[in-house]
């Protein structure tokens, strides 16, 4: 007998809606639809045992992507999602994201894709995931240990100092600056795949009011911190 698993299904096309239910008639699935991003947003807060999401790409008022930023960052709820898109669209997606695509009409070999997709993302949530990626640097160094530890050190110097800049920006109200900085260190968290901090920074620059930059920057500072934590774990000369 499978897994029972709790669903929430967000789109606003009752076709979709009635396809999932009848592909999964012989899975133990409960399945919840939300019309829209907002909904969805209530309804996980109100359950937030769901144990994956699947979205229409054209949901809104948030995207796809912005909706699970929304769940990480604020709610600190991490699932998997798969993405249900209109076969021509599929291209102009970018498969890194954290998704699993689909292209419309869900078939039955969809479905048991779906399954071990969930599977693998529990197993990988259950070990614990690094805050970081070293594949960026392992590809531009062809591996070279030397290299990444050079750029891990620089990595740790910078950032640090760049934070406590970012700090003192808050503390003075200076948030052109604050907005300034935090702009420059988004590349070193993307060179180590970092998404938490990439979106922290984007938020402080592009979106926040002044009022809540500061609360984001501390957040900021906790993740580079359990960065810095993990490096140091698998990189013991990093001093």
């Amino acid at each position: 007998m499978s897994k029972q698993l709790h669903i929430l299904l967000i789109t606003s096309n009752q076709s979709d809606i009635d396809r999932l239910s009848v592909l999964c008639v012989n899975y133990d699935w409960i399945i919840e639809s939300s019309k829209n991003s907002f909904q969805a947003i209530q309804k996980i807060k109100d359950t937030p045992s769901y144990n994956f999401l699947i979205i229409d790409h054209e949901v809104g008022p948030l995207t796809s992507i912005q909706l699970l930023d929304y769940l990480s960052m604020e709610l600190n709820l991490n699932m998997p999602a798969v993405l249900i898109t209109e076969k021509e669209v599929h291209g102009d997606l970018n498969n890194e994201e954290p998704f699993f695509i689909i292209n419309k009409p869900i078939t039955e070999k969809d479905i048991m894709n779906i399954v071990s997709f969930v599977n693998e993302s529990s197993e990988n949530l259950k070990k614990g995931a690094k805050p970081y990626s070293l594949n960026y640097l392992k590809q531009l160094s062809d591996n070279n240990t030397a290299f990444i530890l050079e750029s891990l050190q620089i990595f740790k110097d910078s950032v640090y100092t760049k934070l406590n800049e970012l700090k003192q920006a808050v503390k003075n109200l200076e948030f052109k600056t604050a907005r300034e900085i935090a702009h420059n260190i988004k590349p070193s968290f993307e060179m180590l795949e970092n998404d938490h901090c990439r979106v922290l920074c984007d938020k402080i620059c592009y979106q926040a009011k002044d009022e809540e930059i500061s609360a984001l920057a501390e957040k900021l500072n906790q993740e580079y911190l359990n960065i810095i934590d993990e490096l140091k774990k698998e990189f013991p000369k990093l001093n």
